[in-house]
């Protein structure tokens, strides 16, 4: 399937989420003394050609596995820190730097996970803003207490144990 130059920018133009109207301008078809309707008559009659739009649906379902891939692999790297900032928690006790890691990947895991429930979303924030008031009451007071305590939270808002 062999595209013209202008039809393969008008199909980008598409991909990059332009107006039929604004990819067709774009692509470098000739509007000059055409009106509003034709142009925007030629883009639909373009995209509806059937080269044109098999490149189109096929560059959409490249960027929309894309868009999978970079989603997962962000989510892997959130739940990799996590894990890291677990591990140091667990072995050498809390530590601001490593409560905020475990915090900031929980923040990222939580928005990418529920995007779509934003009761869940609102509650989830709410115990993180909880447990960054505590880890900064932690610091000034220098209580062990509220460092074992906090420990055993953020442990076990990951999903794990900890024994103090």
């Amino acid at each position: 399937m062999n595209l013209t130059d202008k039809q393969e920018k008008f199909v980008l133009g598409l991909i990059e989420g332009k107006s039929q109207r604004k990819a067709y301008i774009d692509a470098g078809y000739s509007t000059n003394g055409k009106s509003e309707k034709f142009i925007d008559q030629a883009a639909s009659r373009l995209y509806k050609n059937s080269k044109v739009y098999t490149r189109y649906e096929q560059l959409k379902s490249e960027v929309a596995e894309q868009s999978k891939w970079t989603r997962l692999k962000a989510f892997e790297e959130y739940e990799w820190l996590k894990n890291i900032a677990k591990n140091e928690i667990e072995k050498q006790g809390i530590r601001k730097p490593t409560a905020d890691a475990f915090i900031s990947s929980l923040e990222g895991m939580n928005k990418m996970a529920f995007t779509n429930d934003e009761l869940a979303n609102k509650k989830i924030e709410k115990e993180i803003e909880l447990l960054s008031k505590k880890i900064d009451q932690m610091n000034s007071n220098g209580e062990s207490s509220t460092e074992n305590a906090l420990a055993d939270a953020l442990i076990k808002m990951a999903g794990g144990t900890h024994d103090i």
